[in-house]
């Protein structure tokens, strides 16, 4: 942990049509809210939830999808 730092994903085996190798798959959820209120401005609150995927077929290439769903709940003018 104190030597972390950042870098490619190297899928154990590599894909290749026909063979066994298929590459890496990551998967993600994420869950996120924002407070959108102040002093004077009633912007209401967002909550979104966000699942990705990627697949890295090998370490030089990504293929990502991530699907996004918010939703606001806006407060009444005040």
């Amino acid at each position: 942990m104190k030597n972390g730092r950042f870098g490619r994903i190297h899928p154990n085996n590599n894909f290749h049509l026909g063979a066994d190798g298929w590459g890496a798959l990551e998967v993600a959820v994420r869950f996120s809210q924002l407070d959108l209120e102040d002093t004077g401005f009633a912007g209401g609150k967002e909550q979104n939830i966000t699942v990705g995927v990627n697949w890295h077929p090998n370490p030089h290439v990504r293929f990502m999808f991530n699907w996004v769903h918010a939703s606001v709940d806006r407060s009444p003018v005040k």
